[in-house]
């Protein structure tokens, strides 16, 4: 018997362990929520240098010298060799162009810029383990971990993900995996 199509995932370990949890109904939404979190901030911290993030946090943080938002996405995408190979960095710069062009700056701008990213990079992540689980598990387990995922994703604070994202370019202690549960012995909550 398989151990279950989370082995076969084709993601990082971090991403294959929120696929576990979501198979496994004795995990809470909340342990779930805080496995999203630590695989999208493992995601971040191993696909954008803090290169980029130090480059994309001066050019927000700077003043607007530029007449013209062109000018300013022009120079958001001049990073884009810093992001070379790395797709979830890639995808920042394409935001942060976004955001640019929109108008927004500092702060403000940056947060927004980080928070689409993140918002993206779950959208991509989610398709692909469903789809995963579409082709390798049973309707019904399809469904559950479509729905647990989903939830997972959704419970979280993407707003303060992306301030800590930006924060110690990005550099954010959290428990890198489920955390233990104490008082047990006592039952269950009723």
């Amino acid at each position: 018997m398989s151990d279950g199509p989370f082995r076969s995932l084709p993601l990082a370990r971090h991403w294959r362990e929120l696929a576990k949890l979501a198979e496994n109904g004795n995990y809470s939404r909340e342990d779930l929520a805080d496995a999203a979190f630590t695989a999208l901030e493992k995601t971040w911290r191993k696909d954008v240098p803090a290169a980029l993030v130090v480059a994309i946090h001066g050019l927000f943080l700077k003043p607007q010298h530029r007449l013209f938002a062109s000018d300013r996405v022009e120079e958001v995408e001049a990073l884009s060799d810093l992001a070379a190979g790395r797709p979830l960095g890639r995808l920042l710069i394409e935001h942060a162009a976004m955001v640019v062009q929109e108008g927004l700056s500092g702060e403000i701008g940056m947060i927004e810029a980080t928070q689409r990213t993140v918002e993206a990079w779950e959208a991509r992540t989610y398709r692909q383990i469903e789809e995963h689980y579409i082709r390798e598990a049973p309707p019904s387990l399809t469904r559950k971990v479509r729905e647990r995922v989903w939830n997972a994703l959704a419970d979280g604070d993407r707003r303060a993900l992306a301030r800590l994202l930006f924060s110690q370019q990005g550099r954010v202690k959290r428990p890198s995996h489920a955390r233990k549960h104490v008082g047990l012995d006592e039952g269950v909550a009723l």
